[in-house]
């Protein structure tokens, strides 16, 4: 089945050729750790960075040895785990399909295509290739043997021919370092392909000290310095997953953070910030089905949009499913933080963690901040006894109605209750977070909506007006698009006399001559500059750049989701995680109501 160089049609070597000499090695080596490299399948393979692929290959050499029978190893900012006996990887704090996993050894190679560092070949394939490499054959043939003659012009002379199992693939060695593998092609053609060995054989590339190849993608595995828990609003049951949005935001955050905006630690990637999707929605059965019995037919489109979205806001200022949806949230946050500091012990030295918060989600989170105050732990993770949450249910009842009664009295504790009681017509028993949060970030929300509906009001003299309304010990940003219908401004419920207009975020431009240009024109265009922002505890509302469109109500359309996706957004909710800012109302506000001895983590780090 294989080849003999050397050998003419009539089975005697050629006389004409002259004496050939074979290399002197016998023993190819084998492939060194930083040779290997591991990818997976995302619309096509794409590799993980080196520190992921040098830890999955060293996993891989443990498993080979017998050290170990399965092993898991996590990648890509401990965000997925990939299993290396079944070659999968998953999500480790969501739920998603499973893409395969492949440890690339050989690959096809371009020359004149440098945008592409080498396609892996499939492993069986590789493999096949690697046995054949790494027997060295060649050598068991006479000295004085010469290369096999081409048969025709085009063809050219090789050392050594070995068919392959896979595929009806040929290995085509003509030289040690130069193979190729030939391929059935149109009507009978072969179609020859370059391949090479090794990762940096195809990508031509030095790996330094550290491991890291020049000119490779930004790698997620500095520390987590901050943790932003990301919560979707309505239509998680309409295939609007919240870990895409994530991934899109991720993204843009990774291109802030390299342009060197937030600092010299995040551009070289030894600090990051991590987003961690929240899933609240998508378990919930909160009405057995009964909706969808009571749905009639026609426009069922429609009627499956409007039930998979609209209904949700209807379910949160219902008695009965609104527990559901603030247990669901709490317990889904809490169980993501315990799993991120299991992953990360050393985030729990300095723990700094903000949220980032769209539509209805805003809502629910502002509710469960404002209420962490009276807040208590989760009974199921003491007891696991669902009598003891309808005892507590019952006396915070009693409770709110002893402080209503109270309240007509008493102006002091009309205003030190307005906040609870805003929520008086629906009694709901609140979990204590795990941690302290010190960003909301809102963004397309409607929470000066639903407080409005609660009896908040924007006359300074009510009780129910003021900052007092706010979660303690918690800055909270109101991010908004112009035109964007589900957003409400929060300022006019906070101050006497509340700003006309939303502050005006900062664009974020990358240094390019055309932006240059843009920022010279629009010289005269407020602007908010990012640290004037953080310097100034006074504004709540902020609004995105957006151009004047020819038709308004068309940009509503997509206004309420383009978040994700916008630099602008995505550099604004960075830099309060970020950068040093005192916040001199806020520290105040703490201090005139907080009880006990502030902690560390309750007061913003200067």
């Amino acid at each position: 089945a294989v080849s003999a160089p050397g050998v003419g049609a009539s089975g005697a070597p050629p006389s004409s050729t002259p004496a050939f000499q074979w290399p002197a090695l016998s023993v190819i080596p084998a492939l060194d750790e930083r040779d290997v490299r591991w990818y997976f399948d995302v619309k096509g393979w794409k590799p993980f960075c080196t520190h992921d692929s040098l830890n999955l290959e060293r996993a891989y050499r443990r498993m080979q040895e017998g050290a170990e029978e399965t092993v898991t190893v996590a990648v890509r900012g401990c965000l997925y785990d990939v299993d290396i006996a079944k070659r999968i990887c998953t999500p480790a704090y969501w739920t998603d399909t499973a893409v395969p996993v492949l440890r690339g050894t050989w690959f096809f190679f371009k020359p004149n295509d440098r945008s592409q560092f080498g396609t892996p070949c499939q492993e069986d394939l590789a493999e096949e290739i690697e046995a054949v490499h790494c027997c060295a054959p060649w050598t068991t043939l006479p000295a004085d043997t010469a290369p096999a003659a081409a048969k025709t012009a085009k063809e050219k002379a090789y050392l050594y021919r070995a068919p392959l199992k896979t595929k009806q693939y040929v290995a085509v060695w003509h030289d040690i370092n130069k193979v190729s593998v030939e391929s059935p092609g149109v009507l009978g053609s072969l179609t020859s392909q370059r391949i090479v060995r090794g990762y940096r054989g195809a990508r031509g590339d030095i790996v330094d000290s550290e491991g890291t190849l020049g000119g490779e993608a930004f790698c997620a595995c500095g520390h987590v310095t901050q943790l932003v828990f990301v919560v979707h609003g309505i239509g998680q049951l309409q295939e609007m997953d919240i870990h895409i949005s994530t991934d899109v935001v991720r993204q843009r955050s990774s291109v802030v953070c390299e342009s060197g905006k937030l600092g010299e630690k995040y551009r070289t990637g030894h600090s990051r910030i991590e987003f961690i999707p929240v899933q609240w929605r998508s378990h919930l059965l909160l009405d057995s089905g009964t909706v969808e019995d009571i749905t009639p037919t026609g426009v069922e489109k429609l009627r499956q949009g409007v039930n998979t979205t609209l209904v949700d806001i209807l379910y949160f200022t219902s008695q009965k499913f609104a527990q559901q949806i603030i247990d669901s949230i709490t317990n889904e946050i809490n169980r993501l933080y315990a799993m991120f500091c299991q992953r990360h012990p050393y985030f729990l030295e300095q723990p700094h963690i903000s949220m980032l918060a769209h539509s209805l989600g805003s809502v629910i989170c502002f509710d469960v901040l404002t209420h962490q105050a009276d807040a208590m732990t989760t009974p199921s993770d003491q007891h696991g006894d669902a009598q003891l949450r309808q005892e507590m249910l019952r006396l915070q009842t009693q409770l709110e109605r002893l402080r209503g009664r109270l309240a007509g009295g008493a102006v002091e504790d009309m205003e030190d209750t307005a906040a609870a009681r805003l929520a008086s017509d629906i009694h709901l028993v609140y979990s204590k977070l795990s941690f302290q949060v010190e960003n909301l970030f809102c963004i397309g929300s409607p929470v000066a909506l639903f407080l409005t509906m609660k009896g908040a009001s924007s006359n300074p003299e009510s009780v129910c007006h003021g900052k007092k309304l706010l979660p303690l010990g918690t800055r909270v940003f109101n991010i908004m698009h112009p035109f964007d219908p589900i957003a409400y401004r929060l300022e006019p419920l906070l101050h006497a006399k509340p700003y006309k207009e939303p502050e005006l975020i900062a664009l974020y431009r990358q240094d390019t001559l055309g932006n240059r240009m843009q920022a010279f024109f629009q010289s005269r265009k407020k602007e908010v500059v990012a640290e004037e922002i953080l310097d100034d505890g006074s504004r709540f509302d902020f609004v995105l750049n957006a151009d004047t469109p020819i038709n308004q109500y068309l940009a509503a359309v997509s206004a309420h989701s383009c978040y994700w996706a916008s630099f602008d957004c995505v550099q604004f909710v960075l830099l309060p995680s970020c950068c040093a800012w005192p916040v001199p109302w806020l520290q105040m506000h703490l201090l005139a109501r907080c009880t006990t001895p502030l902690s560390r983590s309750c007061i913003p780090r200067s």
